[in-house]
């Protein structure tokens, strides 16, 4: 891979949110997902936090609007190799996961109608 190249993966985990703000016309935006915990050091949920790429960090927040609170959705993710063996990880893209069609109906099953007695 050569130095410029970066490498993209995808994930799958809850969100919880969305931030985006910006300071002196530079963007900042980061997404917060909800893993299950541990149940030693953390309860609930453990929370992890990961950056927007400022190029797009608007247009990820934006696309946040369209999630509930915990649902699963899919991140794409850019690695970069940082100095002294770190990787930055940076989120570029946020989708809904396409929902099996026997969930996508939310309506309750009918039972067939019973003949009348007589």
């Amino acid at each position: 891979m050569e130095k410029d190249e970066m490498a993209r993966m995808t994930m799958e985990a809850p969100i919880l949110g969305t931030q985006y703000i910006e300071v002196n016309g530079v963007s900042y935006g980061k997404v917060f997902i909800g893993e299950e915990p541990d149940g030693k050091s953390e309860h609930i949920a453990s929370v992890q936090q990961m950056n927007i790429k400022s190029e797009v960090a608007r247009e990820v927040f934006e696309s946040g609007q369209q999630f509930k609170l915990g649902q699963v959705v899919r991140f794409t993710i850019e690695t970069d190799r940082g100095g002294k063996q770190s990787v930055k990880n940076e989120v570029v893209h946020i989708a809904a996961l396409e929902q099996p069609q026997r969930q996508a109906s939310s309506a309750p099953q009918q039972k067939p109608a019973e003949p009348a007695k007589g």
